[in-house]
């Protein structure tokens, strides 16, 4: 009653991949969902209206010190993390931010535990920042690393509870990346659907393929990932293009971040040499014409 509906009802240990938890809408439905999680130890989280959910790789060594690597945005398919993009679309300000409550939380644990951890947060409308969980492992949210840091997770963990220098660099290295996820559709006794998945991502410019090795599919299992790079995400807009049957709702929005206006187009032989430069610097743009003294109603509307 003090959260009111709906809710989240999560089960305290063993979840992973949307397994554990459970929508409770009404108060008829709280047997239900308990049930559901096997009746077993539960929690109630507050319903949160977030506006995207972003994540963040902290990695810790055993003397404490930390390194936090950059914020991706993710999104998700029945549950499953579809596709992580870095860097996150959100602003720079809840970017630090994100990073910040994410060592926070990792700093936080008792016992100095060392290793790699995958933080996945929820930012909220009005641009707060809520911890959703804590994956104390490597993570799909930092599979990005291996082909977009000098310093992947993987080699973070193991110096981490090695005891060795932690990572000077965990920025990204190339413009932007994203990871995409390939899962199993279907349950079959080999993986040749999603073989087909993979070789069609991994042909795509940039690509880097990662295939686990699995020889047979069943619905929900991760059989690989391909990671894409590019130097903006205009340049990855492109080249995720012949794909994007696969990446949907993954695909980035790439609006125009420039706008070029004119009052005729008579001047664009003068603005015709600002075009080319953003696009060689793969900057989305728009070139219009918006006459203040022939179409007032135009420029109005496109202010």
């Amino acid at each position: 009653d003090a959260f009111g509906y709906p809710f989240m009802l999560k089960a305290r240990k063993g979840g992973y991949d949307g397994k554990g938890n459970a929508v409770v809408k009404s108060a008829d439905g709280v047997r239900e969902a308990f049930q559901s999680l096997g009746a077993a130890a539960c929690y109630a989280e507050k319903w949160c209206d977030y506006e995207r959910e972003v994540a963040v790789m902290v990695v810790r060594g055993r003397g404490g010190e930390t390194r936090v690597y950059p914020v991706v945005e993710f999104t998700a398919k029945n549950s499953i993390c579809h596709t992580t993009m870095c860097p996150a679309s959100c602003s720079a300000a809840v970017q630090d931010k994100v990073r910040e409550v994410a060592a926070m939380a990792i700093t936080s644990l008792r016992g100095s535990p060392a290793g790699i951890f995958g933080v996945e947060l929820f930012v909220s409308r009005d641009g707060s920042v809520l911890l959703n969980e804590v994956a104390p492992r490597p993570h799909n949210s930092g599979h990005y690393t291996m082909d977009g840091c000098s310093c992947d997770q993987f080699e973070s963990h193991v110096r981490a509870v090695m005891g060795l220098p932690l990572p000077s660099d965990t920025n990204l290295n190339v413009g932007c990346s994203m990871m995409i996820n390939v899962v199993a559709d279907v349950n079959e006794p080999t993986a040749e659907a999603p073989a087909r998945e993979f070789s069609k991502l991994c042909s795509l410019p940039g690509a880097s393929g990662h295939w686990y090795g699995k020889e047979s599919a069943s619905k929900g299992r991760k059989m690989a990932h391909v990671n894409v790079c590019a130097p903006s995400v205009g340049a990855l807009w492109e080249r995720l293009q012949p794909a994007k049957d696969l990446v949907g709702i993954g695909m980035p929005v790439v609006g125009p971040l420039v706008g070029i206006i004119m009052g005729s187009d008579s001047d664009l032989p003068c603005m015709k040499e600002c075009c080319d430069v953003l696009r060689e610097l793969g900057v989305p743009y728009e070139c219009t014409v918006v006459s203040a003294h022939r179409t007032p109603d135009r420029m109005m509307a496109y202010a």
